[in-house]
């Protein structure tokens, strides 16, 4: 039986990846599976079930996550870091920085500020909690 929280933990890492080498294509629920050789339902259903979210909405909130430190140093220009993290446009990218942060981009590189990566606890929060508290304990 496979351990769906390592199982999570590499499925992020690998959205993680494929946001940064700009392989959006790649990020499909199919190739999700084939990653960890499982079926297409059984990923979704058990990253749902440890997340509290669906891989969709996952990846639509990472893009922009990634993007903050990129935006903030203001070495790139916004559409281009925009099209780094798989957007179409830099339209695309402010309205999903502001749903995420409540701010555009623009104003947040004018006035940095640490802003919240996530305002809903969820399970696998939780899990990562347990892993940290029990590693060190040894």
């Amino acid at each position: 039986m496979p351990n769906w929280h390592d199982n999570v933990l590499r499925l992020i890492a690998e959205i993680d990846r494929c946001i940064r080498a700009r392989e959006g294509e790649t990020l499909t629920l199919a190739h999700l599976a084939r990653l960890l050789d499982c079926s297409q339902s059984q990923v979704s259903h058990q990253f749902h079930a440890l997340t509290g979210t669906s891989l969709r909405d996952f990846v639509q909130a990472r893009r922009p996550a990634l993007a903050l430190p990129a935006v903030r140093d203001g070495e790139q220009r916004l559409l281009d870091i925009a099209l780094d993290c798989g957007f179409s446009s830099q339209e695309a990218f402010t309205r999903a920085f502001r749903a995420a942060y409540g701010i555009t981009p623009g104003e947040y590189r004018r006035s940095p500020r640490p802003l919240s990566l996530r305002t809903v606890i969820r399970p696998l929060d939780c899990y990562l909690a347990e892993q940290a508290t029990a590693g060190t304990e040894d």
